[in-house]
């Protein structure tokens, strides 16, 4: 029986990612890779979730997603021996088949990573590839974002992978090919967004608005972009013929897209009870940060203006071990027409010091450095402020208390509504305080507006 599970580490290093060559992939290996998308469920509405449960509760991994069918390839990875970097690659890109209007090949975001065997100045990194602009072949700054996804994935995968990069993309790509269907998630997108579509030019796009809940994906274009992925590699989204391509349509500086790197470093915290709360970079979450320093842990910045449509996830493994994702595109479906011969949306540039945006709110954790364990990792999306009740819920918690089952689901129940242009999209995987036998326990919530899925213990 094929076992594409690989126990060897993809890196030597803890701290430096490497990156290998491309190389030609000998027939035996594509036959394997192909084997291995005949083994993966399909990942659709009728996957069986006992089974999910089960290997949740066995593992004490908890998956969430805003779109269901990322969520069950997060659990799929996870359950053929992945890490919960595996987990979130694979993630990922299955976000930018079934969810196209918030994340895309050619998008952005950030991921936290808690690593429990790390040391306490370096128990959560972040890893950076927002869409900061690209400027254009004559030096002048575009509104065009740089498509940092890939690599920052890749970066991930380096230090913290265990399965194979190609391997990750097999799900995303059989989504894209086979089995994909329009989920509810991506269908409140289609009717919220549907005079971004109906503007298109597109063959492929124009009419997308149009499939009903259930009916296949109809841009199977995309996995041609996957299996080139799959088989050449992120360079070839950078310095490769797609990216030289994508750079060609867009007037861009070809050699500023190959240049493209995420920023990795150790995730700026402030202290937060005996705990630390950790966000992703930016000048408005490092005002909040700040302002949260000098103010005793009472919470009341919020962010100026809109922030961008996004998406985000979080994949848990068997211990503390916790990676949690926001990826946008800068705006619903990018912007402008898609590009390349794959009908990939270019990301609209996010920045704190541009007007066309303030930077997205993306994963943020609270975790305790001494003793190496997640309190709290949560993703806050399509919201314009810092999760008041959620972190002053926490603290009063961690301040000597212990969570109990079903925290997560009430935190999310008690969040304040939006505002009515846009349903705040707040997820959580909450952790209790060891018990008198050192036992623990996570909840998983994510809030039923979304019509996401989060498979929990």
């Amino acid at each position: 029986m094929f076992n594409p599970v690989s126990t060897k580490p993809s890196h030597t290093d803890k701290h430096e990612p490497v990156v290998m060559p491309a190389k030609p992939m000998h027939i035996s290996v594509i036959a394997t890779l192909m084997a291995g998308i005949l083994m993966l469920p399909a990942c659709s509405g009728g996957d069986d979730l006992a089974s999910a449960t089960q290997f949740t509760r066995k593992n004490r991994a908890a998956i969430l997603a805003d779109e269901p069918q990322a969520a069950l390839v997060g659990r799929d990875v996870l359950s053929l021996g992945g890490s919960p970097v595996d987990a979130a690659v694979s993630m990922a890109l299955a976000l930018t088949v079934t969810l196209p209007s918030r994340a895309g090949l050619l998008g952005g975001g950030s991921c936290l990573v808690h690593d429990p065997e790390a040391g306490p100045d370096e128990a959560v990194t972040l890893f950076d590839f927002s869409p900061s602009p690209l400027p254009r072949v004559n030096g002048a700054r575009s509104e065009y974002g740089a498509p940092g996804l890939l690599r920052g994935l890749f970066a991930m995968h380096a230090r913290y992978g265990r399965l194979r990069f190609e391997q990750l993309v097999i799900p995303a790509e059989r989504l894209a090919r086979f089995d994909g269907v329009v989920s509810r998630s991506l269908d409140n997108d289609f009717k919220r967004f549907s005079g971004r579509l109906d503007r298109m030019q597109n063959v492929i796009w124009h009419d997308a608005g149009q499939v009903a809940v259930g009916e296949r994906l109809p841009w199977n274009v995309m996995s041609g972009a996957l299996a080139v992925l799959r088989q050449e590699g992120p360079g070839a989204f950078y310095g490769g013929r797609v990216g030289r391509q994508f750079a060609e349509e867009l007037g861009l500086d070809p050699a500023a897209v190959a240049k493209i790197q995420p920023v990795i470093r150790t995730a700026p915290a402030v202290a937060y009870g005996t705990d630390q709360v950790h966000m992703a970079g930016g000048v408005e979450e490092q005002g909040i940060l700040g302002e949260m320093a000098t103010s005793d842990g009472t919470v009341t910045a919020a962010l100026v203006g809109d922030a961008p449509p996004a998406t985000g996830f979080i994949a848990k493994g068997a211990g503390d071990f916790v990676v949690a994702c926001g990826l946008t595109q800068g705006m619903a479906f990018g912007i402008g027409e898609p590009a390349t011969g794959f009908s990939l949306w270019p990301s609209r540039a996010v920045a704190a010091s541009m007007p066309l945006g303030d930077g997205m709110l993306g994963p943020f954790m609270i975790a305790n450095r001494n003793v190496g364990e997640l309190r709290l990792a949560g993703i806050v999306t399509a919201s314009d402020d810092l999760p008041e009740p959620v972190l002053d819920a926490a603290k009063s918690v961690f301040d000597g208390q212990r969570a109990t089952p079903g925290y997560a689901t009430r935190i999310v129940a008690n969040a304040p509504a939006g505002d009515g242009n846009a349903h705040p999209r707040r997820s959580l995987i909450s952790c209790t305080l060891a018990d008198d036998d050192g036992e623990r326990g996570c909840t998983a919530a994510i809030e039923p507006g979304v019509n996401g899925l989060a498979i929990e213990p």
